[in-house]
């Protein structure tokens, strides 16, 4: 019976979140930015399948991500989330303004990470998909946190687009 009513009300609050459908990035757009972070998203979601994402922001953002909006040497950051918790599926874009910061930023991946493959806080399958369909990418200025089946491809079209700029 718990987990209907968690079905039901898991659905309630992907159909409320469809209808919010309005794109924003983290700490504020970085002028005259190279890579175009949300086409970077909308293109990787129309070629590849994954699950109804939204944009992680505020205590969202601080419980995935935390410390992300607060680190100095960010320029621009856009957190995607499965709205289903047990979805394993994530695509992180943050586009540094200091290379020096690429370190605190894989700090933060790498706190997710383990956030996610902790034994007993995540359903073996997200576990799994977690260690195997991982990749944290640096790509000149750019950083990518990926989890897909396809995170190898999606890996390639990013250190390809960030070449591209």
């Amino acid at each position: 019976m718990k987990k209907t009513i968690a079905l039901v009300l898991a659905l309630m609050m992907a159909l409320c979140l469809c209808a919010c459908g309005k794109t924003q990035t983290g700490p504020g757009p970085a002028q005259n930015a190279d890579l175009d972070m949300t086409a970077f998203y909308e293109a990787t979601m129309e070629k590849h399948e994954f699950p109804g994402m939204v944009l992680a922001e505020g205590d969202m953002l601080e419980m995935s991500y935390p410390g992300l909006s607060a680190l100095d040497g960010v320029a621009e950051f856009q957190v995607y989330t499965p709205m289903m918790t047990g979805a394993a599926a994530e695509l992180t874009l943050v586009k540094l303004a200091d290379p020096s910061a690429a370190d605190a930023v894989k700090t933060v991946f790498d706190a997710r990470v383990a956030a996610c493959t902790e034994d007993g806080m995540n359903y073996p399958e997200t576990i799994d998909a977690w260690v195997n369909n991982c990749r944290q990418v640096t790509a000149g200025n750019y950083m990518m946190l990926v989890v897909h089946t396809d995170c190898d491809a999606i890996q390639s079209e990013f250190e390809a687009a960030v070449q591209a700029k």
